[in-house]
């Protein structure tokens, strides 16, 4: 019966603790911040990070799309430095 009475009190706190901050996150996540970083953001464990990332398919989804984003970006600059990009600055006085 007791783990009954921890359910509701874990989706209260996902939804108090997380979902206000779901924008913070996805930008956290595109920046390149790693799991534990995140975690110590939301104050939260890491077992409660993947557990949460686990049982919310909203989290999970963010949590995949931004880690796509990123390595998108990273793949562009790596091909951009590979085959000689340059970029040249505007001139300022």
């Amino acid at each position: 019966m007791g783990s009954r009475k921890e359910i509701p009190n874990r989706i209260r706190k996902y939804e108090t603790d997380i979902l206000p901050r779901i924008s913070d996150i996805k930008d956290w996540i595109v920046q390149g911040d790693s799991a534990r970083e995140i975690c110590k953001k939301l104050s939260i464990s890491p077992d409660t990070w993947y557990r949460y990332c686990k049982e919310n398919e909203t989290l999970s989804e963010l949590v995949t799309l931004g880690r796509s984003m990123l390595n998108t970006e990273v793949e562009n600059s790596l091909f951009k430095l590979c085959t000689g990009y340059e970029v040249e600055e505007p001139y300022h006085k």
